[in-house]
């Protein structure tokens, strides 16, 4: 067993349940291990993906992703995982996925209407000390 860091999967317009696809697939980080260097698959690279994320995370689910240089990461719904090239040369158990909270960043229209606003009240309260 090795003293992995948690992988990270990055899709983007996926509902979750439903199986991950080379559409959506953007990315995958394996941050490394004592055993194992940290490595990123992009989908320029993937070449077989298979498996989706359960509705309910975090939890385990059955994931396979393999790019065309041989390199894989396997997940099952025990836990249990595998990661390397040609054969595992690290795998662990208890793993689970979850979903990764994001900040949303505010769209420039509604930070203009917020300046916009702000502009008037000032003007308003400048009127009303006048």
């Amino acid at each position: 067993m090795s003293k992995a860091k948690a992988p990270g999967i990055t899709l983007a317009n996926y509902t979750l349940g439903n199986n991950i696809t080379a559409d959506n697939f953007v990315s995958f980080t394996y941050d490394g291990s004592n055993l194992l260097p940290k490595y990123t698959i992009t989908s320029d690279e993937i070449m077989y993906i298979k498996g989706s994320l359960p509705g309910d995370l975090p939890g385990s689910a059955r994931i396979g992703l393999e790019t065309s240089a041989y390199v894989f990461f396997g997940s099952d719904v025990d836990g249990s995982w595998f990661t390397g090239s040609v054969t595992p040369d690290d795998q662990g158990g208890a793993g689970t996925w979850s979903v990764a909270s994001s900040t949303p960043v505010p769209e420039p229209a509604c930070l203009a209407l917020l300046g916009i606003g702000l502009a008037g009240l000032g003007v308003t309260s400048r009127r009303k000390a006048a």
